[in-house]
């Protein structure tokens, strides 16, 4: 600012000493250079956008439900009341059945009214835990028939019950789904001469599950010719095997798996072999129980025996052609170098 008033007051005393025209020449000059700095100037200072005028935000209207719509919530939330309340009461009713006569457990549950996602978990869950149908088994009779497939000969064919020795069905268990379990000795009881069946004995390999202790111990009271042993610690298959053996009572050992259904007949032809040699293993023959359907299925002839392959491994192979021509008897028991070990005598 004060080199400009400098500038500007040399230049006046020049003016007055020069002509006039010159002297308004040279003041237009000064003004316009006053003019670009002071616009200059502004143009450095910042400058607030423009905004254009806001209009004040009115309240929303109030929403005003109409009755009908009222009247139609509160009937729905009645509707989940009165389909929680059944609910509720349809699972006292389950517990209650539980502990009247056996098999009613299995009636209730089928009549059970679940929604899809419901009867969805409780299935995944059945197959975690026994990789098969749990849900579909729990709501199956224990005393569910089952199709006889044999052979015409072999219902013919009577044996000397009388003169047969007696046996004990031992059944090893480790957190065995109860409807399996059960079923399996319903099965021996229903399709076995109660002259031959001296005794069942389950020996518990350590299980963890809650219905498997008190609750089992409770219902095996009712049925017959059943003990219960229990290991003290995980022993696995073989050491209960003969835990079971060592407190047998029978004249004959017999083994089953704990989830399998015995068929009409099924016992007799064990016995009979063993009666006439004592030294020999018998082993059923073993039909198949789909574990998705538990559709049972079964053969009328069956020309297979127990083999092992070259990396050891368990399997059943066809007899030759041959030896199948040379049997005179189609029901005839087959030789077999080495078997299953979950069902023999």
């Amino acid at each position: 600012a004060m080199a400009f008033s400098q500038v500007f007051a040399r230049l006046w005393i020049n003016l007055r000493r020069t002509r006039r025209s010159v002297w308004v020449t040279l003041l237009g000059v000064v003004i316009v250079v006053w003019l670009l700095q002071e616009a200059s100037e502004s143009n450095l200072q910042p400058h607030e956008p423009v905004r254009p005028p806001v209009d004040p935000v009115s309240p929303a209207p109030r929403k005003v439900v109409p009755e009908s719509n009222v009247r139609e919530q509160l009937s729905e939330a009645l509707k989940q009341a009165h389909a929680l309340i059944e609910e509720a009461q349809m699972d006292t009713t389950v517990k209650r059945e539980l502990t009247t006569t056996e098999g009613s457990r299995e009636e209730a549950l089928s009549r059970r009214v679940q929604s899809d996602m419901e009867a969805k978990a409780e299935k995944d869950e059945g197959y975690r835990r026994n990789a098969f149908n749990q849900y579909l088994s729990d709501r199956i009779s224990l005393h569910r028939k089952l199709k006889d497939p044999r052979h015409e000969d072999c219902r013919a064919r009577t044996y000397d019950v009388a003169s047969l020795p007696t046996t004990s069905v031992i059944i090893i268990f480790h957190n065995e789904a109860r409807s399996t379990l059960l079923r399996t000795v319903h099965s021996v009881l229903d399709q076995s001469p109660p002259s031959l069946l001296e005794e069942i004995i389950l020996v518990d390999d350590a299980s963890t599950t809650d219905w498997l202790r008190g609750p089992l111990e409770e219902e095996i009271k009712s049925i017959p010719k059943v003990r219960l042993l229990r290991v003290p610690k995980r022993s696995g298959l073989i050491r209960c095997k003969v835990y079971g053996a060592d407190a047998a009572k029978g004249e004959v050992l017999t083994f089953l798996d704990s989830h399998c259904e015995c068929n009409v007949g099924w016992l007799e032809p064990l016995l009979e072999r063993i009666h006439i040699n004592k030294t020999i293993v018998v082993t059923p023959v073993i039909d198949n129980i789909d574990h998705d359907t538990f559709e049972y299925s079964g053969q009328q002839q069956v020309y297979t025996r127990g083999i092992f392959t070259w990396s050891l491994t368990f399997s059943w192979l066809d007899i030759p052609y041959e030896e199948v021509q040379k049997r005179k008897d189609p029901i005839a028991p087959l030789l077999s170098p080495t078997m299953a070990g979950g069902l023999f005598s």
